[in-house]
């Protein structure tokens, strides 16, 4: 992403944690492909702490300790220790034939912060910078403060507090915004060349992560539900969704994971044993010694007709609702072969804050179906057209049409 279009309160990593398993779903190769997105993934996090050591040294980690030491005490200029030790950690990284793992550093850490709660702290803006160089608003949160005070998308940011902020780039007019706590502040911002003022307030914002629709097609309704990723509170925005849905009595239901690259494994895992009954393998998790299967946690008893939208960017967390449906529920598919993101990584916290990732096992499906570098085949194979790269609206949305076509057969 270039400069001038990087999120002032939200920039993200887009990396998702699983606080109850340990597994990691990134997507690094999709930096670029999806908006402020590098990765998306079943993660989890958890810390780790130096112990008092129960088993001796072997010679290869007495040698790096040895040679640690040395540089840290000889080298001609100081050496902050705990940048070494990052550094050493990286080139460990660095080293694995991972396409996964990743070092993340502190600046980054709040942003993939932000997508695992699906939640933040903030005023409800992201900001860009227009032709002319001016900081302006390029979203508005819904509920947020700036929306329930009337900023709009295109909005250009004259002043933050008492300060200009006209000249100042994007990392500057954060940290004012967050300079002052729970206060309020006001803001001065111009649209359509007159200027006009409000004030605003720092609060906890909720990242929709559902959007919910209801198609009238001959003589039936039918539901749709477009899941953009899988956050901590993603299962609650479904499962709320979805109850609204059925009280509108729809006979079937499409749920669109179409760029959804990943997200929290609890989350995925509650929202699959909606539609599974409880007992039946919703997938599986293969380490290098053993094989364990996961199990749908409610008693569904839904049973109406259920289509997945998938294409190229559908990977991870999605893959793996995408399997446990086609596979468990008898969902059609309908799209594209998803990307093929079949491994989980596991994220270590380190004292400082930062993280690193990599590759600890490779997930299946509930029966047992690995996908990894393959993806999964859609049982009707629907390709988009140019038109609806050049103008992605509903009207040229060829899988979309499809599935409204099967469910009404």
């Amino acid at each position: 992403m270039q400069k001038d279009k990087k999120v002032a309160e939200g920039k993200t990593e887009h990396e998702l944690v699983d606080k109850s398993k340990s597994e990691v779903f990134g997507l690094k190769e999709l930096i670029g492909i999806i908006i402020i997105t590098a990765v998306v993934s079943f993660i989890m996090g958890f810390s780790i702490k130096q112990n008092n050591r129960t088993k001796s040294l072997s010679r290869y980690e007495e040698e790096l300790l040895s040679n640690y030491e040395y540089i840290l005490e000889n080298y001609y200029k100081n050496i902050d220790a705990r940048d070494l030790v990052g550094v050493a950690i990286r080139g460990m990284i660095d080293y694995l034939d991972d396409p996964y793992a990743d070092y993340i550093s502190t600046d980054n850490v709040d942003n993939f912060n932000i997508i695992i709660k699906g939640e933040y702290e903030g005023i409800g803006i992201q900001i860009g910078h227009n032709d002319k160089d001016e900081p302006t608003i390029t979203y508005v949160f819904p509920n947020s403060s700036a929306d329930i005070n009337g900023l709009k998308i295109g909005d250009i940011l004259i002043k933050v507090g008492e300060t200009e902020v006209i000249n100042k780039n994007l990392d500057e007019i954060k940290d004012l915004v967050g300079s002052f706590g729970d206060d309020e502040f006001k803001i001065v911002y111009k649209r359509m060349n007159e200027e006009h003022n409000t004030k605003l307030k720092r609060g906890k914002i909720a990242i929709e992560s559902v959007e919910k629709k209801i198609y009238n097609k001959d003589d039936k309704k039918i539901g749709y539900l477009k899941l953009s990723n899988f956050a901590t509170n993603s299962y609650e925005q479904f499962n709320e969704k979805l109850q609204e849905l059925e009280e509108e009595s729809i006979s079937s239901l499409i749920v669109d994971l179409r760029n959804n690259t990943g997200g929290e494994l609890e989350s995925v895992d509650s929202i699959v044993s909606l539609f599974i009954p409880k007992d039946e393998v919703i997938y599986q998790m293969k380490e290098k010694d053993k094989v364990t299967k996961y199990y749908s946690k409610n008693d569904a008893t839904r049973d109406y007709k259920i289509v997945v939208l998938v294409n190229k960017n559908s990977a991870s967390a999605s893959e793996l609702m995408t399997g446990a449906l086609k596979e468990m529920y008898g969902a059609t598919i309908i799209g594209v072969n998803t990307f093929g993101k079949g491994t989980a990584q596991q994220v270590i916290t380190l004292d400082n804050g930062e993280r690193y990732k990599f590759t600890t096992r490779e997930w299946l499906t509930a029966n047992g179906n690995s996908i990894e570098g393959i993806g999964i085949e859609p049982t009707i194979k629907v390709e988009q057209s140019e038109e609806y790269y050049n103008n992605p609206i509903e009207e040229n949305d060829k899988q979309l049409a499809e599935a409204l076509k099967y469910l009404c057969q």
